[in-house]
């Protein structure tokens, strides 16, 4: 194919990624600001500008010049890289102005989880029903937003049982949308640094064994195992940490829905490279009688 005009291409393509990196920064900047509890009028003051130019910076429809984002980068502590590519510790700029949130007693046991565990069921919450709902439902729980702007904070598994028995007897978390939880599983923010590394995955086997083998990122509340693997699949062995024992999560409301969420993210965890689902066949399961382990045969579909 011949191109007519090749720099009207180029133009248009950087114009593509300027809109890109502004759209970044924009978020990235709002995080940063709440993160450290300033508001838009104080850091207008900062980079010499007016309120509704932080506003439509932070909506990524105006940038900023070198020199307010070398002022934004020493006053918040970030380097300027990490601000165009979103990739900032909020928790490290909270802790900098001392916005640290009360982290409630029951949330401070069994912290063998991680923040980023809750992302997926916070995401679906915002999408299904709304921000005012699942900051409601965060309230409830005395649980600050300020606490989920570092995904690789530690805190108690029992943080994302809670929610999740919370929406399910508030009936917004249903057996019909039970996939668009699962769904939010292959997100970006839910996946973090191991997103780009999963997209590169040339197959749903070796996709599966990256997940498995670096679920540490996400909780350590399980022991994930291969414990074969298959040209066309493999067999993965899933065993509670002893601190389980001690965690309700098979009550009567939660019933074996962390088990169906488990299943889910393995099996639809193809879709991130475009592949079909995996075909997962249930061999043990400590939720359905097995004595402690769920064992699964996860095969590509054909």
């Amino acid at each position: 194919m011949t191109v007519k005009n090749p720099k009207k291409l180029v133009k248009k393509i950087e114009t593509i990624r300027e809109s890109d990196i502004q759209a970044v920064l924009g978020e990235t900047i709002k995080k940063i600001r709440k993160s450290a509890g300033v508001s838009q009028t104080d850091l207008g003051q900062l980079l010499d500008i007016h309120q509704t130019a932080v506003c439509r910076v932070e909506n990524g429809t105006q940038s900023l010049l070198p020199y307010q984002l070398q002022r934004a980068s020493e006053y918040f502590g970030v380097n300027v890289d990490s601000m165009l590519m979103g990739r900032v510790n909020y928790w490290k700029i909270a802790e900098r102005f001392k916005r640290l949130p009360e982290v409630p007693e029951r949330y401070r046991n069994f912290h063998f989880s991680r923040v980023r565990e809750v992302f997926p069921l916070l995401q679906f919450l915002n999408e299904e029903e709304g921000h005012s709902y699942t900051q409601k439902a965060l309230a409830r729980f005395d649980l600050e937003s300020l606490l989920f702007v570092n995904p690789d904070q530690s805190i108690s598994t029992h943080c994302q049982l809670d929610l999740m028995r919370h929406a399910i007897t508030d009936g917004a978390l249903t057996e019909k949308n039970f996939a668009a939880l699962i769904k939010q599983t292959r997100s970006e923010d839910f996946n973090g640094v191991m997103h780009p590394v999963y997209e590169t995955q040339e197959s749903s086997v070796k996709l599966i064994q990256t997940l498995l083998l670096n679920m540490h990122h996400y909780e350590s509340n399980f022991e994930y195992q291969i414990e074969e693997v298959q040209r066309t699949g493999l067999v993965v062995s899933i065993n509670p940490r002893e601190h389980m024992r001690e965690v309700e999560y098979r009550d009567e409301i939660l019933g074996d829905c962390l088990c169906r969420y488990k299943k889910g993210l393995i099996s639809e965890f193809p879709h991130y490279i475009g592949a079909k689902s995996f075909n997962l066949t249930e061999k043990e399961c400590h939720y359905h009688g097995a004595a402690e382990r769920c064992v699964y045969k996860i095969q590509v579909a054909a």
